[in-house]
């Protein structure tokens, strides 16, 4: 919802059609962090390669989704026509990807395998007491 603004005509849409337009997105987020996972998993041959996370499993993971939203963003914007840009979004250069949809590729996953390390670990600590 905060990314509402960099994108054309989401703030003049009524606010049911913003918050579908919002979940269908989510859930394309959640779907390509599960692949990401699943495609480092087999690098890491281990569903459980967040404990202790290796740099090449985690990079796996990160270009995966990265790949995987630059596609999809491309798809949407200039292909499909779901959604176009408004001239508050800053974009890469040369391919015209939203610069907010990879940000937060980064960030959320990121943030999300670390709570997902911590929760982990404090399960584990717990079942040794």
């Amino acid at each position: 919802m905060l990314q509402v603004p960099f994108y054309q005509d989401m703030a003049d849409n009524r606010h049911a059609q913003v918050v579908w337009t919002c979940t269908q997105a989510t859930f394309g987020d959640a779907n390509i962090a599960l692949v990401a996972y699943l495609i480092a998993s087999l690098t890491a041959r281990s569903l459980a390669w967040l404990y202790p996370v290796s740099r090449r499993t985690l990079l796996v993971y990160l270009m995966v989704g990265l790949l995987i939203t630059v596609f999809f963003e491309y798809l949407a914007t200039e292909v499909l026509d779901r959604w176009t840009y408004s001239a508050q979004m800053p974009t890469l250069p040369l391919i015209g990807t939203g610069l907010l949809p990879i940000l937060q590729w980064l960030v959320v996953p990121l943030l999300s395998l670390r709570m997902t390390q911590l929760l982990y670990l404090g399960l584990r600590h717990k079942d040794r007491k």
